[in-house]
């Protein structure tokens, strides 16, 4: 991309549509707001808009500005980032955490706009205390509590799917049994890897995520491993998937609150995801996802459901269904855009 300019190199990258790409931008758009994306952490993008815009910042490899960023909260980027804001002059700068933001930096943004929100569905950084953000936007029932207790406004707001991923992955033939797509990490998935081995040991699994160096050698799940699937590929092995499986990480608690529930079902894979209190705010258990308990459920309602691939896909086409009805931007933007109006 060194010969596009900064639009159309980022353009490109967010039609990759990698994390939530421009779904942001767009359904803001279709509101009449303005509204645009900065990818905070892509160097190569942001010197392309210094660039254009004629202006002088030292650039330095991301390790050095990650260390400089950690230890000393300096970090050429978020230079970058503030003459953007500065330029741009925005009634809300909406902070998709995690990222290179520290506290510091984040009340440094003040200045140059009247809200600053962060949409946070993560574990929370240790040398964050969040006190400069203005909102938290999060997807986590139990974070809400958790921010208020502190002082700092909260407000829950659910994941969703962007139902212009059906017309970009379509047609797509079912072509994977059984597939898991997500991470695997020491921290935060240990009930994750514990049942994506039997899984893997029960049946033909095929795993594609990153993580595979986490996982033992001998591991079942380790030679269930595919490789790694992001953004347009990754909704293509879930809608070429007969079933596919979800756990939560950890940080989750007891509540359905994970991407991957409404990308697979967006993308009409019959989802067997594991029991929350809440799932039922979202789907019917049994009809629209497939819901289990523990380890041993989960072997049962995968032996119960292998042979019968017309009620997989009548459960894939139902969860479908619900998400594209209920779950997707058009109907989280305009909830947001009233949560936001309320704080400024």
């Amino acid at each position: 991309t060194e010969e596009l300019d900064f639009e159309s190199a980022r353009g490109r990258l967010l039609a990759q549509r990698f994390g939530t790409f421009d779904s942001f931008s767009h359904h803001l758009k279709k509101l009449g707001h303005e509204a645009e994306e900065i990818i905070t952490n892509d160097s190569r993008l942001q010197c392309k808009w210094l660039r254009e815009q004629d202006l002088r910042i030292q650039a330095y490899p991301d390790f050095w500005a990650g260390a400089g960023n950690w230890l000393f909260s300096r970090d050429w980027r978020f230079r970058v980032i503030e003459a953007q804001m500065a330029r741009l002059k925005p009634d809300v700068i909406y902070v998709q955490e995690q990222n290179l933001f520290t506290d510091a930096m984040v009340a440094a943004l003040k200045k140059h706009a009247r809200l600053v929100a962060s949409q946070i569905a993560s574990p929370l950084v240790r040398r964050r205390t969040y006190q400069s953000v203005d909102l938290v936007l999060t997807s986590f029932p139990h974070y809400v509590p958790y921010f208020r207790s502190r002082g700092i406004q909260a407000e829950y707001v659910p994941l969703c799917f962007d139902r212009r991923i059906v017309d970009e992955i379509r047609p797509s033939e079912k072509k994977f049994a059984f597939t898991f797509v997500g991470g695997m990490t020491h921290q935060h998935h240990a009930r994750r890897f514990e049942l994506l081995e039997r899984a893997a040991a029960e049946f033909p699994l095929e795993w594609f995520g990153y993580g595979r160096g986490n996982v033992p050698l001998r591991s079942a799940l380790r030679r269930a491993w595919r490789g790694e699937a992001w953004g347009l590929e990754m909704y293509r092995i879930l809608a070429a998937s007969w079933m596919t499986l979800n756990c939560h990480g950890e940080i989750s608690g007891d509540y359905a609150n994970n991407a991957r529930l409404f990308e697979a079902t967006g993308a009409g894979a019959c989802l067997i995801t594991d029991w929350k209190s809440n799932l039922t705010e979202f789907f019917e258990p049994e009809q629209e996802v497939v819901s289990y308990r523990d380890a041993e459920d989960l072997v049962r309602k995968i032996r119960d459901l292998w042979d019968g691939k017309e009620r997989q896909r009548a459960i894939g086409e139902r969860g479908q269904r619900r998400t594209l009805a209920e779950h997707t931007y058009d109907q989280v933007i305009p909830e947001i855009v009233s949560i936001l109006k309320r704080y400024l």
